[in-house]
């Protein structure tokens, strides 16, 4: 227990020491693992998932940058080494409405090394839009020396305002059972491997790979399971860390049977908050972003607020039992 304690500290450390945090994000990332790594899909003990989740950020200071994510993914009891899934993720932002929808399909497989180390390896295969109304843009070169004037040329020269294009992602999560009631996992994620090329004028753009890494510890004591996660991730010139707890709190009720509160940190940017329940097969949670960048000063601290639900379904029960030793809460 010691030496898992210093090695979580020790890998804060060094990552702290190097990380930038970026603009866009997700505060929940334990509630969206498909978004991280494609190996986590399929991680419950029921059939299937469907997961919603909304993003509100910066409305204090400008037009908000708005995220939304549909995400369904399933394990296969005769095949339970192998689950799919898919994901749906539209972001929009900006005076020009510039968006980015992209849908994602989502295979892994699943494997032992030893009875308490397991592995899994994930493919993401997927599809990108990104478009603009650039008629909703007032460049100088459209005031006339009095006001502004539409009718006058832009002289903007951008070859279209939407373009589409593949990615491709691939990762891998190992966990190791330290004990019943305890284990950790690691996990590793590249995506954009193939470098696609994104541009609204002549000039080729490429879109930079974004790298993962997420370790998370798990630990059930009495009615509390607690999650403990860092994660890292770098894409282009940009660094990201967020570390979070997220202690799910067992209720004595068989409807209303957790309660979940949390908090985490994404350095250089937001203090996190996070409170939510689960009720039968169905869980929400809802995040705050305290701000706690440069930008502060412009947004009163007001940061964020997302949502996530999620829910399980089970299918009618198969005539042999099936073994899966796992103590994740959904």
């Amino acid at each position: 227990m010691r030496m898992t304690t210093l090695l979580l500290f020790i890998l804060q450390l060094v990552m702290i020491s190097f990380s930038r945090a970026q603009d866009i994000h997700w505060s929940q990332i334990n509630q969206l693992p498909s978004f991280l790594n494609p190996a986590t899909i399929g991680q419950y003990d029921e059939d299937i998932k469907f997961t919603v989740a909304a993003r509100d950020q910066w409305r204090s200071v400008t037009k908000p940058y708005q995220t939304y994510f549909t995400s369904i993914d399933t394990r296969f009891r005769k095949l339970d080494w192998l689950s799919l899934g898919c994901n749906v993720f539209t972001d929009v932002t900006g005076d020009g409405l510039f968006r980015t929808n992209q849908f994602d399909i989502i295979s892994k497989i699943d494997g032992k090394i030893i009875p308490k180390l397991s592995y899994s390896i994930g493919l993401d295969i997927g599809f990108t839009n990104k478009n603009i109304e650039f008629s909703n843009f007032k460049f100088d070169n459209q005031y006339d020396g009095y006001k502004y004037n539409g009718t006058l040329s832009s002289k903007e020269t951008y070859t279209n305002t939407s373009f589409n294009y593949p990615t491709i992602g691939i990762g891998f999560l190992g966990k190791y059972e330290i004990k019943k009631n305890q284990d950790l996992s690691m996990g590793i994620s590249i995506y954009n491997i193939n470098k696609p090329k994104e541009s609204f004028y002549q000039i080729e753009v490429t879109r930079p790979i974004r790298n993962v890494v997420n370790l998370t510890y798990n630990y059930m004591y009495k009615n509390h399971l607690i999650n403990s996660t860092i994660n890292i991730q770098k894409q282009g010139a940009f660094y990201e860390i967020l570390l979070g707890t997220l202690d799910n709190i067992k209720i004595n009720n068989p409807n209303l049977h957790h309660l979940h509160t949390g908090i985490a940190f994404r350095y250089l940017d937001a203090f996190i908050i996070h409170l939510g329940l689960s009720y039968k097969k169905s869980k929400i949670i809802i995040s705050y972003d305290v701000n706690t960048s440069k930008l502060k000063v412009a947004s009163n601290g007001r940061g964020s607020l997302e949502i996530n639900i999620q829910y399980l379904l089970k299918k009618s029960p198969l005539i042999y039992p099936i073994n899966r030793t796992c103590i994740d809460y959904f």
